[in-house]
This record gives structure tokens, sequence and C-alpha cells, in this order.
């Protein structure tokens, strides 16, 4: 009988069950000890099966339909006190049942399953591996003996939690393959070997079991499953399908998974994990390939018009294929099957086609479309409609301060001033930043304070605050500012409070304080406050950012080897931190040796967030080294446009420019990166470069 386990509910009822009921009786008439002895009792006979024409048989025959059927009663009361006593006639009835007949192994089966149904202890999980071998003693191709050993030696093998016990883990394996041997399509077996075999480092063989889970029948249940490897696992064929598309394209079989995660994505267009896979193989298959890569993404789109990253993710993969009318259609064609109700999702796709115009350097047309979805909603934007506006307006600003003109700029600026009111936090950080870009740093910090008069200000705000002392020389006035803004505890980041200018939590205090003096460039302060800042970590996320900010200052140290072995202890705990994946992978472009997978690392922080300038510019400085010009400018110009006041941004594209021969291009480049410098060490690069 392929018995299934109960749900938590029940086991957990049971449990209380059985601490109320105290352990002076036994609830299911077997003391442990007795119990214990009974089961090696058990092990201990060796008696052939009856003889089905024998009266023993048909009455242990009949003892398994009675334990069956109390287990089945067992399973399926929400009463922890049926569910007792269900299970305590059902265990009654079964020994009985082998007593009769010592090679009734399905009694031992019900039996191993019953023990599971109690407590999941070590002493349980022991006993029922005992029962399942037991059943497996007189029949080895008992499906359910075999699912309980593989389940329990998975369980054993701690392959979600701990450090992996690997003996028992190949144990597994071995139960798992047999299970498959039995029920060639069955689910479970194919998604738990998956896990083993990834764990035991036998990619090929995971591969192999991902495209039979892929092709399985289906599991009725996933409980136990998502108990031992994660609560948000399931035994979906489609998260196969995407798992074991990830795997082949980590190991570089582009074509074999473009051919796996296509078809995922045409069927589940809102599957954001697999069209990130989809979007990652697009941007690296040869041209004979993107077009297969870039179909279901547009059929995607077709379908889905109101998907406006998936729209986003398409346009920007034909802009970096150099497909930029393509890219535009993409948002003509979603725009036209809207409806005219349609006005908030109207307005993010024009600010998406904004953000490709801007990104490709055609600045009046994007600053068109981000002014257009700026007016989309008239004066009567709702609370959500009012942020699309407020985005919009932000970036109708950056796009005027890419291109630099004065007026252009102060144009923008009074629209949102209007808009929002001048004093509002929007309208005070761009029009700081755009005097600072122009080397008004002084006159840029005093707008900020003025906005901040009795503490009511916005983090974003501070933050620009901060940053304006450091650049202007003034590091200890900008820790003492943070120190003044701090609220003295350890409790979660939060925000300004009303007009309390102690905002900030200690963490994030830290944080900050670590990060103006890195920005400052002073080593020893940093490594100091980076001490503190990891002394404050509390859970996983601020752990990995105190570590990301001791290999900063580890670096600024010129400590290169420490920088890289904290970046890489990050990214074992977690691979997709973009943030040490960008910063390690920029690391290891200094050496020639290292640059492919220096390369690899920050194509992964883009993936995992695409808009990112510092990842943009890291990636367009990884082709400039390589000599890929033209991939090189796709990558800063689009940098450039997210983050038009970064110095170093402004002194790559001139070296850019600098390399295809555009002279003029170049020295406006440099000049713009030399207004911002306010570092002596900058300062005197740029001057060398500047003719």
């Amino acid at each position: 009988m392929k018995l299934q386990f109960m749900s938590y509910r029940i086991v957990l009822s049971l449990v209380v069950a059985i601490l109320v009921s105290g352990t002076s009786g036994s609830v299911f008439a077997f003391p442990q000890d007795t119990w214990e002895a009974t089961i090696a009792r058990l092990e201990a006979r060796v008696a052939p099966a009856a003889s089905p024409s024998d009266p023993s048989a048909k009455e242990a025959y009949g003892k398994l339909l009675e334990g069956q059927r109390h287990a089945w009663a067992a399973k399926r009361t929400r009463s922890a006190a049926r569910a007792t006593a269900s299970v305590r006639s059902a265990r009654i009835a079964l020994v009985a049942a082998v007593d009769a007949d010592p090679g009734l192994s399905e009694a031992y089966t019900v039996l191993a399953e019953l023990e599971i149904l109690r407590r999941v202890g070590e002493s349980e999980v022991s006993n029922a591996i005992r029962l399942a071998t037991l059943a497996l003693r007189y029949d080895g191709n008992n499906f359910g003996a075999r699912r309980v050993m593989a389940r329990l030696l998975s369980l054993r093998a701690n392959l979600a939690r701990g450090q992996l016990d690997r003996k028992n883990a190949e144990l597994a394996a071995v139960e798992w393959r047999k299970v498959a041997e039995l029920d060639p399509r069955n689910t479970e077996a194919w998604a738990f070997l998956s896990v083993i075999y990834e764990k035991l480092g036998e990619p090929e063989k995971k591969i192999d079991a991902l495209r039979k889970w892929v092709s399985s029948s289906g599991a009725l249940e996933s409980q136990y499953y998502q108990f031992i490897v994660g609560v948000n696992e399931d035994l979906a064929p489609e998260r196969a399908s995407v798992r074991l598309a990830s795997d082949l394209f980590a190991l570089g079989r582009v074509s074999e998974a473009l051919e796996v995660v296509a078809p995922v994505v045409s069927d589940q267009p809102g599957n954001t994990v697999a069209v990130s896979i989809l979007r990652d193989i697009a941007e690296q298959v040869d041209e004979n390939k993107f077009e297969q890569a870039a179909e279901p993404l547009t059929q995607a789109v077709a379908t889905d018009p109101n998907n406006v990253e998936l729209a986003n993710t398409l346009a920007r993969l034909y802009r970096r294929r150099g497909m930029q009318e393509r890219a535009v259609t993409v948002y003509s064609r979603a725009l036209q099957q809207l409806s005219s109700r349609e006005t908030r999702v109207r307005a993010r796709l024009l600010i998406g086609r904004g953000d490709l115009l801007a990104g490709a350097g055609k600045y009046e047309e994007a600053i068109l479309s981000y002014s257009e979805a700026f007016e989309a909603f008239g004066s009567g934007a709702g609370p959500g409609e009012q942020e699309v506006v407020r985005e919009a307006a932000r970036k109708m600003i950056v796009t005027a301060r890419v291109v630099g003109d004065r007026s252009l700029i102060e144009t923008a600026l009074q629209r949102a001033a209007r808009r929002f009111g001048g004093d509002d936090f929007l309208v005070l950080l761009e029009s700081s930043a755009h005097l600072r870009e122009n080397g008004k740093r002084t006159e840029a910090l005093a707008l900020l304070k003025r906005g901040s008069v009795g503490g009511n200000r916005s983090f974003e705000v501070f933050r620009a605050e901060v940053s304006l002392l450091v650049e202007t020389g003034k590091v200890e006035d900008a820790v003492a500012l943070i120190r003044s803004s701090t609220r003295g505890d350890s409790s979660a980041a939060g925000g300004p409070r009303g007009t309390d200018s102690a905002f900030l939590d200690s963490f994030t205090a830290s944080l900050l304080i670590t990060g103006a003096y890195i920005s400052g460039k002073k080593a020893p302060q940093a490594m100091a406050a980076a001490e503190d800042l990891s002394s404050l970590a509390r859970g996983n996320e601020r752990r990995q950012l105190a570590t990301i900010s001791k290999a900063t200052a580890a670096n600024l140290n010129g400590d290169r080897n420490t920088a890289l072995q904290l970046l890489r202890s990050v990214l074992e705990e977690s691979p997709n931190n973009p943030i040490a994946l960008n910063n390690l992978g920029y690391y290891l472009l200094d050496e020639a040796a290292s640059r492919d997978e220096g390369i690899a690392m920050i194509r992964r922080a883009v993936s995992v967030d695409p808009r990112n300038a510092s990842y943009l510019h890291s990636l367009g400085k990884a082709m400039l080294q390589k000599g890929e010009l033209d991939n090189a400018g796709v990558y800063l110009f689009e940098a450039v446009a997210i983050e038009p006041g970064s110095l170093v941004i402004w002194e790559q594209l001139g070296e850019l420019f600098e390399r295809r021969g555009a002279v003029a291009e170049s020295q406006r480049a440099f000049q713009r990166a030399l207004r911002m410098a306010w570092n002596s060490d900058d300062r005197n690069r740029l001057l060398a470069r500047i003719k």
C-alpha cells in the first residue's frame, strides 16, 4: 500500500496528545521500552511467509486490512484524540498481523509509517528505518518501504540544514534509485535525486535526474520534500525545467538550456525566474540562436502587455544586440494593446521606453517619453500613481543632467517643483546633484541643509548631505552628523520619524560611517569602522553587508587578498548576492588571468539588477579591457543615463571615445569627470588626460 505521511497539523496534534498523556502509561499500548523490544523480537525472528492457504495467512491479512483502516482514519481526522486512538489500534492490529504471518511485508511498511506519525525524532526515525528494513527483508520490491527508507535517509543527510552527511546522502541516493526503478516516473524520487546529486557534486547525474523529473507524472503531495529540502520548494515539473535550464546554462550548454526554458516562458510569462534565465541565455547566445531565445519573450509580451518588466527585459535585449528599432517596437506594440483605462501601465511603459532611449543616447526623445508619463494622470493622480509620476519626473531631470544643458535641467526642475513643491525631497536632491556636478559642492550642501531644517528630512537627502560633507573634505563632520542622527539601538533599519532627528538604528549608522571613511579614503578609520559594523550585524543580510564593507575597507588598506577572501565567503553563503558579485568581479578585472571569471561574476550581478549603474559600469569597463568597444559603449551609455553624477563612468566614457578616435567627445567626457573630482588623486589623473 502506498500510504502517505500525515499532515504536519495532525503530527503536531499527536505530539501534544503524547505530552499531555504523560509517560506512565502508553497511548499506543506499547511503552517505549516494550516497543523497542517488540521491534527487536521481530528482527530476530527468521520465519518463512505463511502459505496463502494457511489459516494464519488469512488471519494476518485480515489484521493487515484492519490496521490499514485505522491508519487511514488517523491520517484524515483533525482530532488529536481520535488520531491517537486510531494509531494505537493500527499498531496493535499490525503487530498481530506479522505475528500471524512474519513475511507480511506490507504490515511492516505501515508500522514504519506509523512510527513517523508519532514524532520525527531520532529514535522514531531509527525505528522506522528498522521496520522498513524488515519489510524489505521479505519483499525487496516493496515500494512503500523503499520510499520510507529513502525519505528518512534524506532527512538524516541534512540536505537543507547544517553540514551534509555524505554517507546518508549516498545511501538515500541508492534508495531513491530503487524507488525510481519501481516507478520510473515518480516525481519525488527524481526531485530528491537532483538535490542529492547537487550536494554530492555530481552535475551530470543531477541533470539526468532533472530531465526525468521534467517528464515525470507529477506528485500528489510534496510535504515531505518541502520538510527536508525547504518550505519554499515544491514538486511541480515547471520548477524542474527552470532548474535544469539554469544548470545547463551554468555548464555552458546554452542551446540545451534554451530548449528547456523557452517553452516554460511561452506557457508562463509570469514566471520571473524562467524569464531571467531566458534573458541571460539570450544575452550570450550566438546570432543564429538569438531569435530562438527572443521569440518566447516576444510571445509573452504579446500575451501579457500589462507585464511592464517583461517588456523592459525584451527591449533591453534588443538594444544590447544593436537592434534599437525592434527595441522601441516592443513598447509601441504593448502601448497599442492597452485600453484607455490602463493609465498606470501606460505610464510605466512610457518610462521604460524613456529608459531605452536614454540608454541609447537619444536623450531628447527620452525626455519626451518621460514627459508623457509625467502628464499621464493629469492633476488627479492617486497615491500609487503619484509614485509613477515622481519616477517620471526624476528620470526627466536625470536625463537633462546627462545632456548637461542648463536650461533643459532648470525647465525639468521647475516642472517637478510645480507638481510636488519647491521643498520636495526630489527637487532638493536633483537640484543639489546639478550643483555638485558643476563643482558647486558648498552651494549644494547649503541647499540640502536648508531643506533639512527641523530634522524633517528624508533618508535620501540625509545620505546626500553626508556624501557632500565627505567630498568637501569634512569626513569627521559627516561622521558626527551620522552619530547625532542615531537612536543608539540595534533595531531594524528605519526612516525618519516626524521631526525626530535621531532616525538611524545603530547598524545603519555604522554602515554609513564605514562608507564615509571609505569614500574619504581614510583606510585605518575605515577598517576600525568595519570591525564595529561586523559586531552589530544580526541576520544573514546584515552580516553579508558588513563583510562586503569590510572587504572594501581591506582593499582600500592595500590588502587585496583579504578583500577577495571576504567576498568569496559571502558568495559561498549567498551565490547571487549582486554587490559581492560585482565587487569581486571588479577586483578580478585587474589581472588578465582572472578577468574572465570577473566578467562572469559581473554579468550575474547585472542579471540580478539590470538597471544598477555601478554594475553596468563594471561590465562596460570589462568590455573596454577586452577591446570590445561597441559592447563597452552599450553598457557605459546605459550606466551614465542612470547615474550622470558618477566620475568613474564619465572617465570610462572618455577613454572609450579616445579609443574610438573621437577626440572632442573624449575631452568633453574627461572635463565632465574633472568637474566632479574632489580627491587630489582623481584630479591629477584627469588633468593628465586633458589636452
